[in-house]
C-alpha cells in the first residue's frame, strides 16, 4: 500500500510511541507484509533500515517505513481487495514515525489514515476487521 496524500513528513522522525494496526498475510507461522514480503519478529522491535524514499500513488515521494493504520476502520477500507480469511491483523506499537497520510480505498468511497514508521512492535492479534 502506498499513500496518495501526505499530511505530514517528520524530519527528524517523531519519537513518541503511537498505537495502530498492521495487516499481514500468514505463511507457515510467519507474518509477511502484503506488498513487500519481509518477515516480522513476533517478540521484539522490527526496524526498517531502508533509506530510500517511496514513490507513492500519484507520484508523491515520502520516506520508506512500515505502513500502519491509525484505527480498525481504516483497515476495513483496505481489505476490500483481499479476503479477510487470508489476512491477520495486529495491534502494534510504532516509533520513529517519518510520515502520516491517507490513501483512498481502491476506488471505494472513504479514506484510510496511515502512519509510516521505522520501528514496529506487535502487541496482540486482532480478530476483527
Amino acid at each position: 500500500m502506498c499513500l496518495r496524500k501526505i499530511v505530514h513528513v517528520y524530519d527528524p522522525p517523531l519519537k513518541e510511541s503511537r498505537i495502530g494496526y498492521k495487516v499481514f498475510e500468514e505463511y507457515d507461522d510467519e507474518l509477511r507484509a502484503l506488498y513487500f514480503s519481509c518477515s516480522f519478529d513476533l517478540d521484539g522491535w522490527n526496524i526498517d533500515k531502508e533509506t530510500d524514499n517511496i514513490v507513492g500513488t500519484l507520484g508523491i515521494i515520502y520516506p520508506s517505513g512500515y505502513h500502519v493504520y491509525k484505527n480498525l476502520k481504516d483497515i476495513s477500507f483496505y481489505t476490500i481487495e483481499h479476503s479477510p480469511d487470508d489476512l491477520v491483523v495486529y495491534k502494534v506499537e510504532i516509533q520513529d514515525i517519518v510520515a502520516y497520510g491517507t490513501n483512498t480505498s481502491f476506488g471505494k468511497v472513504g479514506l484510510s489514515h496511515c502512519y509510516v514508521a521505522k520501528k514496529l512492535r506487535l502487541i496482540e492479534q486482532v480478530n476483527e476487521i
